[in-house]
């Protein structure tokens, strides 16, 4: 089980029905008096039960985590912790081995602690390094709940916090645009090819490259460049390329591709659209990706909001363009983007 699904599966041990019912985690009675709503408030109430544990068992650090149930507790608390600061501060979170820790940190020992690290950020953090001195260090210097709000402070001062994903437009938003109509018409079809592609994906999630471009009719036309070479870098670097250089003089192209995103709730394969607006000056160049749980997943598909990653246009103009990408989402006849979306 890699890291990702290591923390999902410990995280859903900590939903109340399921510890309810947990026999193999330590100190249950004091867990399930913990609200594990993923709010700051709710790290304030660890430190509590931390602060409890100590006092009233005065525990031995190697004999305690000697025990299987001991080490749940530390590794359920150290996934929540640094989900609970990636969702606080909207951060980028990705779930690390020891082994991968050592390639930034080549002393880093060989302990519980340092086994469950992640990056937020552009930071390495290890949440169980600060539940464990909570129980058993001769001195408490550090708490969750300070630990989290400082690392939030500072990770958002250094520019680390993630572009917030897209709310769905209104009908408020789409009056309100005033964006030139050649304009709605790429974004929206860059919009559409997402759509697209969540509809004909693999069960698995996985797909070729694809690119649309204006047909006729007013039509779009999706083409599979998936065939250029059985190479995926040599594709997609190809691709790049006809989307740049536009040698067809096409008002728009825009290109779609299987990739992954590091999110606050952490690792989750996506959509990446790229779109090329070459009409409109300064040319629009737009990349967006659309988060998904893939169909053969034990929980079944779903897609997540939409997150803007980069534009070359800014101000005033960019929550229309954000509106309109998110209009070509629902123009897709057969997929329903409401149905399995799960906002955040």
């Amino acid at each position: 089980m890699d890291r990702s699904a290591q923390a999902q599966h410990y995280l859903g041990r900590l939903r109340r029905e399921a510890l309810a019912a947990d026999r193999e985690i330590a100190f249950r009675g004091f867990m399930a008096r913990i609200d594990f709503d993923y709010s700051l408030a709710s790290l304030d109430r660890i430190d509590h039960m931390l602060a409890s544990i100590r006092e009233s068992m005065r525990l031995d650090y190697a004999a305690f985590l000697s025990k299987q149930p001991a080490v749940d507790f530390v590794v359920a608390l150290n996934f929540y912790i640094g989900t609970t600061i990636a969702r606080a501060g909207n951060f980028a979170l990705k779930w690390i081995d020891h082994a991968q820790a050592r390639q930034f940190m080549p002393e880093l020992p060989q302990q519980l602690d340092f086994d469950l690290g992640c990056i937020l950020g552009d930071r390495i953090v290890f949440p169980a390094n600060v539940v464990n001195e909570a129980l058993f260090a001769p001195r408490v210097e550090r708490t969750c709940g300070g630990y989290a709000r400082s690392l939030i402070e500072q990770l958002t001062a250094g520019g680390q916090r993630l572009p917030d994903a897209l709310q769905r437009p209104t009908a408020a938003d789409a009056a309100a645009s005033a964006l030139p109509r050649p304009m709605c018409e790429a974004l929206e079809g860059a919009g559409f090819l997402g759509a697209w592609v969540m509809a004909t994906m693999p069960d698995g999630g996985a797909f070729a490259p694809v690119m649309l471009r204006p047909g006729p009719n007013g039509m779009h036309e999706i083409v599979d460049v998936g065939t250029f070479s059985s190479n995926l870098e040599e594709t997609l670097a190809h691709a790049r390329s006809t989307l740049e250089s536009n040698p067809k003089g096409l008002p728009y192209q825009a290109l779609a591709y299987d990739g992954m995103i590091n999110l606050p709730a952490g690792r989750r394969d996506a959509v990446v659209i790229e779109l090329r607006h070459h009409a409109c000056r300064p040319p629009l160049a737009l990349t967006m990706t659309l988060p998904y749980r893939a169909r053969n997943d034990r929980e079944g598909f779903a897609n997540y909001s939409p997150r803007p990653m980069a534009c070359s246009h800014s101000g005033p103009e960019l929550p229309a363009i954000h509106h309109a990408f998110y209009r070509g989402l629902y123009k897709m006849n057969g997929f329903n983007w409401d149905a399995q979306l799960i906002e955040e």
